[in-house]
C-alpha cells in the first residue's frame, strides 16, 4: 500500500509538471497602494475581483449540488487541472466517508495533500488557506509557523480585492454571535422570515409615509444583503436617491444627473439633525458606490461630488473620505494640508472611518506607533481593511498576533462562519460546516462537530444503545471538536471529557475525562465544567467518592451560573438521599435500579416495534449505501492503517451485549420524530391538566356569581 501511494505520488507530480498554471506566480500589494486606473477596470467591477474568488457560502452554493449529482466528474475535472476541483478533492479526501452527504470518499491524507498542493500551484485561494492550517497546526505535514504565516498572508492580500476600503464595515459574527449558544437558528434577530416582515414593513412605510428613515434602512439591506435575501444594487441607489428626493424634490433617477441637480439648485438646509443625518448617509453611501465601481465603472469624479455634498452636511465620514481621495490622489493631487484639516475635524468626531484614513497616512509616514493606534481604532469599530494592516505590522515581530489578525480578516472577507447559512438546507449546510472546519475556522469546527455529535439527544444516550454508526459519528465529532480544544475552547473541552466519561468514540477513560474537565475549569470559570466535576465526584467516576468535593464543585457552578440554581438544588438533594448516613440511601438505589430497569424495557419495546412493523426484517430499513465512484476514475483505498486519525478506537468489548443483540438502533429511526412526539406528548399532557383545572375555576366562579346575584334579588 505504501508503494502505491508512492506511485500515485510520482503520478500527480508528473502531472503537475505538464499542467497549464493558470495565473502564474501571484503578486500582490496592499490595499491601494496605488491609485484606481478608471480606463483599466471593466465596466461593473469592483476593484477587478478576480471571478475565481468567491465567498465561502457562493462556493458551497454553486459545487455542493455537483458534488452530490456526480463526484466522478468532479474528479476528472481535477484530473484535468481545474483548481476548484482539485481542491474539493482533497477536502474530500480530508473528510472521509459521510453517508449523510452521500459521499463515499476514504479517508486519505496523503491523496488529498497532493491535491492541495496541485491546487495551491495555480494560486487557488482555499487551497492556500487549507495548506496555511495544516503548516500552523501539524496536519498531515511538519509544523511550520513561518509557512503558515506566510501563506495567510497571501490568502489575505490576494482576498483583499473584495474589500471596499471606505465602506467595508463587516460584522465579525463571530465574536457577536458564538457558538457557545450550540444553535444559530435560535438567534431570531436574523431569522429569515423576519427579515422578510422588516422588509416588508420598510416598505409600507417608506413609500405611504414618505419617510426618509425608511428609505435609508431599506437601501442599506439591498446594498449589503442579508441571509435570505440577495444584494440589488439598483434598488439600493433608488431607495437612496428617493430618501434625498424627500428633502431636494425633482433630482433625477441617474446618481451622476442627481448630484449635478443639487449642485446646480441648492435647496435649503435640512430642517432637523435626523434628516441631515439620513441625508449624509445616503450621500456617503453613493458616493463609496462611484469610487469602488458599483454604478458601473469606478468614478472617482462622481464619488468626490457625492462626499462634498456630505461634508456641506457636516458628515465626519464623508470628511475622511475626501481625505482618503487626497492621499490616493484621485481627483485632485495630493494635498497635505487639507488632508489634516479634514481628518482632525472628522477624528474629533470619533469617526471610524477617519482613524483607519489616520492609520493609513501615519503607515506611509513612517509612523508606526501612531499608525497602530488609529488601526487599532478602527478595528474595534468593524473596519476591515485596518484588520490586514495590524496584521501585516505584526508580521515577523509578533507571529502570533499577525496570524490572528490574518485568520479574523480571511474569516470575514471569505465569510466562512455566517449566518447565511441558515437559510441553506440541513445537508448543504452540513458541508458548509466541514467544509469550513477543514480550511481551520473554529466556530465551523463547534458546528461541524455538533452535527455528527451523539450525545447532543438524552434519549439517544440514555435509551438507545451504542452502535458502529453511533462510534463512528462520535469519532468525526471528537475530531473536530480537539482542534476547537486545542484553540482552548472551553466548550469543546467539555465535550472531549464527554466523550471519554461515556466511551463514544473511544474507550471510556473517566480519569482522562477529569482532566479535562479541570482544564476547562482552569482556562476560564464554567458552570458546567464544576457541574461534571461535582458529578464525578459525587458517583467516585474517575476518582474517589468525595461528597464535600462534590458539594464545593456544584457550589462553584452555582456562583458562576445562577441558571444551575434548579440543577445544584436537585443534586444536594440527591446527595442528602445518598448518603450512607441517611437512611433513604436504601430507598434511592431502589428507585435508582427500578429507573434503569424501565428505560432498559422502553429500549426493547421501542426495538421490538419496529421489528414487527418491519416485515421485511430490521435489515430493510437500514439506509442504501452511498453512491461510490467508478473504478476508472478513483485511486485504490489505502490502508487504514495508514490513514487513520490520531484518535483511540473505540472498545467494542465495553460496548456490552447491547451491541451484538439489539438489531434495530436509533440510528436508522427518524430520531427527530420520535423525540419530537415524546415532548409534544407531555405538553399535551400538562395542557390538558392546566385546561382542566382552568375549567375547573372558571365553573367556581360561575357558580360564586349565580349564588351572589341571588342574594341580591
Amino acid at each position: 500500500m505504501q508503494l502505491l501511494n508512492f506511485l500515485i505520488c510520482l503520478f500527480f507530480i508528473f502531472k503537475r509538471c505538464v499542467f497549464t498554471v493558470i495565473g502564474g506566480e501571484f503578486s500582490y500589494d496592499n490595499i491601494d497602494k496605488k491609485p484606481i486606473l478608471v480606463a483599466s477596470y471593466p465596466e461593473g467591477s469592483r476593484f477587478n475581483v478576480s471571478a475565481s474568488i468567491k465567498t465561502l457560502p457562493d462556493l458551497v452554493t454553486l459545487t455542493f449540488p455537483k458534488l452530490v449529482k456526480d463526484p466522478g466528474y468532479v474528479y476528472e475535472e481535477a484530473e484535468k487541472g481545474d483548481p476548484e476541483s482539485q481542491f474539493l478533492i482533497a477536502m474530500l479526501y480530508a473528510m472521509g466517508p459521510d453517508e449523510r452527504l452521500g459521499l463515499s470518499f476514504p479517508r486519505n491524507e496523503p491523496l488529498s495533500r497532493i491535491f492541495l498542493e496541485l491546487s495551491a500551484t495555480q494560486n487557488y485561494t482555499y487551497a492556500l488557506l487549507a495548506l496555511a492550517y495544516k503548516h500552523l497546526n501539524g496536519l498531515s505535514t511538519p509544523m511550520s509557523v513561518d509557512k503558515g504565516v506566510e501563506l495567510y498572508k497571501q490568502v489575505a492580500h490576494q482576498i483583499s480585492c473584495l474589500v471596499q476600503p471606505l465602506s467595508h464595515f463587516a460584522p465579525d459574527i463571530a465574536a457577536e454571535y458564538p457558538v457557545d449558544l450550540y444553535d444559530l437558528s435560535r438567534t431570531s434577530s436574523y431569522s429569515v422570515q423576519k427579515k422578510d416582515d422588516i422588509v416588508e414593513y420598510l416598505k409600507d412605510y417608506a413609500l405611504r409615509g414618505n419617510n426618509i428613515s425608511a428609505h435609508i434602512s431599506l437601501a442599506t439591506i439591498y446594498q449589503y444583503g442579508t441571509p435570505g435575501k440577495l444584494k440589488d444594487i439598483k434598488l439600493a441607489v433608488k431607495h437612496y436617491l428617493a430618501a434625498i428626493r424627500l428633502v431636494n424634490s425633482g433630482i433625477p433617477d441617474s446618481p451622476s444627473e442627481a448630484i449635478k441637480s443639487i449642485h446646480n439648485n441648492p435647496r435649503h438646509a435640512p430642517t432637523t439633525k435626523e434628516t441631515a443625518n439620513s441625508l449624509s448617509i445616503a450621500a456617503f453611501r453613493l458616493g463609496c458606490m462611484a469610487l469602488h465601481g458599483e454604478l458601473g465603472k469606478p468614478d472617482p469624479s462622481l464619488a468626490y461630488a457625492w462626499f462634498e455634498y456630505g461634508v456641506s452636511l457636516n458628515h465626519s465620514s464623508s470628511k475622511a473620505a475626501i481625505a482618503y481621495m487626497y492621499f490616493m490622489g484621485y481627483p485632485v493631487a495630493e494635498n497635505t494640508e487639507s488632508i489634516t484639516k479634514l481628518l482632525e475635524n472628522a477624528l474629533a468626531s470619533n469617526d471610524p472611518l477617519a482613524f483607519a484614513v489616520a492609520g493609513k497616512v501615519s503607515l506611509a509616514n513612517g509612523q508606526i506607533d501612531e499608525a497602530t493606534v488609529h488601526l487599532i481604532r478602527a478595528v474595534s469599530n468593524g473596519h476591515l481593511e485596518s484588520v490586514l494592516h495590524i496584521a501585516d505590522i505584526y508580521y515577523g515581530s509578533n507571529n502570533q498576533l499577525s496570524i490572528a489578525y490574518y485568520e479574523n480578516f480571511i474569516s470575514r472577507v471569505l465569510e466562512l462562519f455566517d449566518v447565511k447559512t441558515i437559510s441553506f438546507d440541513p445537508l448543504t449546510r452540513h458541508f458548509a460546516h466541514r467544509l469550513s472546519a477543514e480550511l481551520g475556522n473554529l466556530m465551523s469546527q463547534i458546528l461541524a462537530a455538533k452535527d455528527r455529535d451523539p450525545s447532543t439527544s438524552y434519549l439517544k444516550t440514555v435509551i438507545f444503545p451504542t452502535n458502529e454508526q453511533t462510534h463512528r459519528n462520535a469519532r468525526i465529532a471528537m475530531n473536530y471538536y480537539s482542534r476547537a480544544a486545542a484553540r482552548n475552547h472551553i466548550h469543546s473541552l467539555i465535550k472531549i471529557g464527554d466523550f471519554y466519561r461515556m466511551g463514544l468514540g473511544t474507550s471510556a477513560k473517566p480519569e482522562l475525562a477529569f482532566s479535562y474537565y479541570s482544564q476547562a475549569a482552569a482556562i476560564h470559570p464554567s458552570a458546567l465544567a464544576y457541574w461534571r466535576l461535582g458529578w464525578m465526584h459525587e458517583y467516585g467516576v474517575g476518582v474517589p467518592v468525595d461528597f464535600e468535593m462534590a458539594k464545593k464543585n456544584y457550589d462553584n457552578a452555582l456562583m458562576h451560573d445562577t441558571r444551575a440554581f434548579l440543577a445544584v438544588t436537585l443534586a444536594r438533594l440527591r446527595m442528602r438521599l445518598s448518603s450512607p448516613d441517611s437512611w433513604f440511601s436504601n430507598i434511592y438505589r431502589i428507585l435508582g435500579k427500578v429507573t434503569y430497569k424501565f428505560l432498559k424495557l422502553v429500549q426493547y419495546f421501542i426495538i421490538n416495534i419496529f421489528d414487527i412493523l418491519s416485515p421485511a426484517g430490521p435489515d430493510s430499513q437500514l439506509p442504501p449505501e452511498p453512491p461510490t465512484l467508478q473504478v476508472d476514475r478513483t485511486p485504490q483505498q489505502p490502508d487504514p492503517q495508514e490513514t487513520s486519525e490520531s484518535l483511540p478506537s473505540p472498545n467494542t468489548e465495553e460496548m456490552g451485549e447491547s451491541y451484538n443483540d439489539i438489531r434495530f438502533t436509533y440510528d436508522y429511526i427518524d430520531g427527530r420524530f420520535l423525540e419530537t412526539a415524546c415532548v409534544t406528548l407531555i405538553v399535551v399532557v400538562v395542557g390538558l391538566v392546566l385546561m382542566r383545572r382552568h375549567q375547573q375555576h372558571r365553573l367556581q366562579e360561575r357558580r360564586e356569581r349565580i349564588i351572589r346575584r341571588q342574594n341580591r334579588a
